[in-house]
């Protein structure tokens, strides 16, 4: 499915979408309109504070045997407990492309890490998460910034750390804000086809349209 990026943005804007507009008097300059634009400012994400999340099967689908046994057996479990090594090299390698691309001329922003409270905070009964993974629960697309709705529970949260990232942009008027509805907290209605989901990952920027 494509759309015309003027219509999915007018649809959205009819939508229940909680919609936070600009202040009317500045001006709104594009920030994204393809993903072969030249990079000017990115958020890159974090690898400190990864925790194993709950077992779940449906993760059968895109782990390995390795991993499947790994994930199971360390549920809840802090990865810098688990494996220290991994997490130094999760790190390692963000902090050093967030010094890469500061370095090539791009304005970095960082997802700053979660608080105990927001750590803690789960929709539903999957714990665990990261915050390495930006582009999932958040896209821009010209001027407007989507907050999205992540299928697994235990994601849901990484929005927190990310809305610093981009609340400048919107007190200055160059951003709109839309957020995606939450979806069911209950764990028999996670993946119901009437929940609202949507993540980055689903979306590809191509000038004028939207897939």
């Amino acid at each position: 499915m494509n759309t015309g990026r003027r219509e999915f943005l007018r649809q959205i804007a009819l939508s229940s979408l909680a919609l936070l507009p600009a202040p009317v008097a500045a001006a709104v300059p594009p920030l994204v309109g393809t993903e072969w634009d030249r990079l000017t400012q990115v958020v890159v994400g974090r690898g400190e504070d990864s925790e194993i999340p709950t077992w779940s099967e449906a993760y059968t689908a895109y782990l390995s045997p390795v991993e499947r046994v790994f994930f199971r057996r360390n549920e809840h479990k802090r990865l810098a407990e688990v494996d220290p090594d991994l997490e130094a090299r999760l790190i390692g390698q963000l902090d050093g492309l967030a010094r890469t691309l500061a370095d090539l001329g791009v304005t970095v922003r960082r997802n700053r890490p979660l608080t105990n409270e927001e750590a803690d905070f789960a929709e539903g009964s999957q714990s665990g998460g990261g915050q390495m993974f930006v582009r999932d629960p958040l896209v821009v697309i010209g001027d407007t910034v989507l907050e999205l709705s992540l299928k697994r529970q235990f994601r849901r949260k990484e929005r927190f750390g990310l809305r610093p990232a981009i609340a400048g942009a919107y007190r200055q008027g160059e951003a709109r804000w839309v957020a995606v509805p939450p979806a069911s907290p209950s764990p028999d209605l996670s993946g119901d086809e009437d929940n609202p989901f949507l993540e980055g990952g689903d979306i590809l920027l191509a000038g004028e349209d939207i897939l």
